[in-house]
């Protein structure tokens, strides 16, 4: 039953949600900034002098001669193939999480196996967890969403008798399932008390901000219970015009303007008579925000079971007014938000990020090829002396090449060699700078651990084919050990969540595994008998793994030579075990008919009665 609040509980709930909003904003404008700074290095958009920009500027309007400053993308190199790597250990399957069970539940982690690979692809799991490591990479922290999603479908019907015209109506239907959602980090904020790691099961808040369209909003005012909604507060907000305060976005490159500063003029999109449908608010955009905090319920005088006991609610803020607060009925009793983090060393946002470790050494690589740039625009533009009464300024500092330069005479009559002097170039230090700019791009693979193996970069020298596959198993050994950390935070938050929210949400209804294109039936009674005795995979803890796969190879190959352990266990059930956890969860697609199984006997019968009869003439 929904908890009816007292109007004291609700101004408790506005006044903790606006200190929770103002001090999380508020810590955070420190990290927006630094965060903002290590964009622009990876953009390769940091050199902000005139002379850059007026150099970019001729470059765009069409003049290529202007050699320009040049930063080398060390940072987007080092990231791009760093992220390549995380991409392929953990989204390379299908799905991305897999489910393990024992024999008799294997029926069940069909079904969840199932349910997994349709809500990845309904919901893009892959597009958000990359977006993950970008961050998690570029700013050391990483936040990701997990969250049970309920969406509308038409379901067509149709609906036709005997002797009749085929006709069909539409019927909607609600679909939930699990749905990840990245956040951005320019705009989220939590409990700093604890470590990003443990926010879901610690953690006192953590909120983020984002700015929707109206539409979107509507959807989300649909979607809410009405028994938690504030419909005054609703009101007021949707009339606010202008209520984009807390909202950030930052201004990376220097020839764009901020993607939102425009608008949607609603008045148009409605008509010039619907003031009512969109509230007065015309420029089309809400921030929202999302805030989940633990709370103590009869502290904010809700009597409820439990009510002494933490409870985890959420709230949405609408234009900064508190529309919505429910207690969160999910299972697991986390925060639903998992945080990564590419380097935990206990000190927090004060660890230098993956990027920042870059930044010393993509400055000098910058300060090495401009001086090389530098004595290529005199190479290319000599520099001289020259008579100003006899020859203008102007005329030599042309850029027509072909120009022709008046020279004035003067009363000494001397000839024109004496009107001008070009001083003669030397470019003793290419070759160093040249060398030591590699010098300096090597030793971003140490700060790293992103070599040129890892790039696809060849790397000279005479090696067997195995030495080669040791030094590239070695080259990943840095990568690893941040997958290792990922899994054993992050990943496990996330898989947590996903595996409580099937079991307690799944509905009864009829899901196409993609992988085998069989229907499966979800029957949630049978799904919630043994919740134990699932486990969820991921690419650092694979099905293999979590079966030990190593051993049941060695049985396997056991049972095949002793004839005491094949007749004490099943070898067909370990092969098949054996098969599942490889990636292929279906096997009834190759599985015998009753009559193909009589046959297989009768030709096995045959052929043991053949090889009898022939050891007995012998």
């Amino acid at each position: 039953m929904a908890t009816v609040y007292k109007q004291k509980t609700i101004e408790s709930f506005k006044e903790l949600c606006t200190k929770l909003q103002e001090s999380g904003i508020s810590e955070l404008a420190k990290s927006r900034t630094r965060f903002e700074f290590i964009d622009r290095y990876i953009a390769r958009e940091s050199d902000k002098t005139s002379a850059t920009l007026r150099a970019k500027e001729l470059n765009r309007n069409g003049d290529k001669t202007v050699l320009r400053n040049f930063e080398p993308p060390i940072m987007f190199s080092q990231l791009d193939s760093a992220a390549a790597y995380f991409t392929e250990v953990f989204l390379s399957s299908y799905p991305i999480f897999g489910v393990v069970a024992d024999k008799p539940m294997e029926a069940q982690a069909t079904m969840m196996h199932a349910m997994m690979g349709r809500d990845s692809l309904r919901f893009s799991w892959a597009r958000e967890l990359m977006l993950l490591f970008g961050d998690t990479l570029s700013k050391n922290i990483g936040a990701i969403e997990v969250d049970w999603k309920i969406t509308s479908s038409n379901k067509i019907i149709n609906d036709m008798k005997v002797g009749e015209v085929q006709s069909s109506k539409t019927q909607q239907i609600k679909l939930g399932g699990n749905a990840l959602h990245r956040l951005n980090p320019y705009n989220i904020f939590y409990d700093t008390s604890v470590a990003p790691a443990h926010i879901a099961e610690d953690g006192l808040f953590f909120g983020y901000i984002e700015v929707w369209n109206y539409i979107k909003v509507r959807r989300l005012l649909n979607n809410l219970q009405k028994e938690y909604k504030f419909q005054d507060a609703i009101n007021e907000a949707l009339k606010i015009s202008s209520g984009i305060n807390n909202f950030f976005e930052p201004e990376i490159r220097s020839d764009e303007v901020n993607s939102r500063t425009g608008s949607t003029n609603w008045a148009t999109f409605f008509g010039f008579n619907s003031g009512e449908k969109y509230r007065g608010n015309q420029s089309g955009l809400y921030e929202v925000t999302k805030l989940f905090v633990r709370i103590i319920p009869k502290e904010f005088e809700i009597v409820t079971s439990f009510s002494g006991t933490p409870q985890v609610y959420c709230f949405y803020l609408l234009n900064g007014k508190l529309i919505y607060a429910e207690p969160m009925p999910h299972a697991h009793g986390l925060i639903p938000v998992a945080m990564l983090q590419a380097y935990d060393d206990g000190l927090g946002l004060q660890t230098k990020t993956f990027s920042e470790n870059l930044m010393d050494i993509q400055d000098i690589a910058t300060a090495l090829q401009n001086g090389r740039l530098k004595s290529l625009r005199r190479a290319i533009s000599d520099r001289g002396l020259y008579d100003s009464d006899r020859i203008r300024k102007a005329d030599i500092d042309t850029a027509q090449p072909d120009a022709k330069i008046p020279v004035k005479l003067n009363q000494y009559h001397k000839d024109l060699s004496s009107a001008y002097y070009p001083i003669p170039f030397r470019d003793d230090t290419g070759a160093t700078i040249t060398q030591e700019f590699n010098t300096v791009v090597g030793l971003a693979s140490s700060a790293t651990g992103v070599n040129q193996t890892m790039q696809g970069n060849f790397v000279k020298g005479n090696r067997t084919l195995h030495e080669y596959d040791d030094v590239a198993s070695n080259a990943q050994g840095r990568l690893r050990k941040m997958a290792v950390l990922w899994e054993s935070t992050g990943f496990a938050c996330i898989k947590e969540i996903l595996k409580s929210n099937y079991l307690q949400y799944a509905i009864a209804e009829n899901v196409i595994d993609t992988q085998s294109g069989k229907q499966v039936t979800i029957d949630p009674v049978k799904l919630r008998e043994m919740e134990a005795a699932f486990k969820v995979s991921d690419g650092v803890l694979p099905s293999e793994k979590l079966i030990n796969a190593q051993g049941m190879q060695f049985a396997l190959q056991a049972l095949s030579t002793i004839p005491d352990l094949a007749r004490t266990y099943k070898a067909s059930d370990m092969a098949v075990s054996l098969i599942r956890a490889a990636g292929m969860p279906d096997l009834s697609m190759y599985q015998r008919s009753p009559e193909e199984i009589q046959a297989y006997d009768q030709q096995q019968q045959q052929l043991a009665a053949a090889a009898q009869q022939q050891q007995t003439g012998q």
